[in-house]
């Protein structure tokens, strides 16, 4: 046997990613529809993986958001319906954005 492959296979069968592109001034971008609990997000840039930390109340993401600032460099991420939120808004486009999360 020349060809052996060993396949990983993860415990968690219902573990899943999903990947979006950033697009420059787009703050929000849609939730896979199959989501129960997202677990984290990441957006890499060129070769740098960013993990935004998560706001836990309205009232905190609408501070952050007082007045429009803009970066690829993402530092929080916040869950409105079905739309994750990223702070600051991307300042370019073409950045990986995955969601990392438990399936449904």
């Amino acid at each position: 046997m020349d060809n052996l492959y060993k396949v990983l296979v993860p415990h968690d069968f219902s573990d899943v990613a999903d990947t979006a592109i950033s697009t420059v001034g787009v703050q929000s971008y849609p939730i896979p529809a199959n989501v129960s609990k997202i677990k984290n997000n990441t957006i890499t840039v060129g070769q740098l993986v960013y993990t935004p930390a998560p706001v836990q109340s309205i009232q905190e993401w609408t501070n952050l958001n007082a007045l429009p600032y803009t970066s690829d460099i993402p530092a929080y991420y916040y869950i409105y319906g079905n739309q994750v939120l990223f702070f600051p808004i991307p300042s370019t486009s073409g950045n990986v954005i995955s969601f990392n999360y438990q399936a449904r």
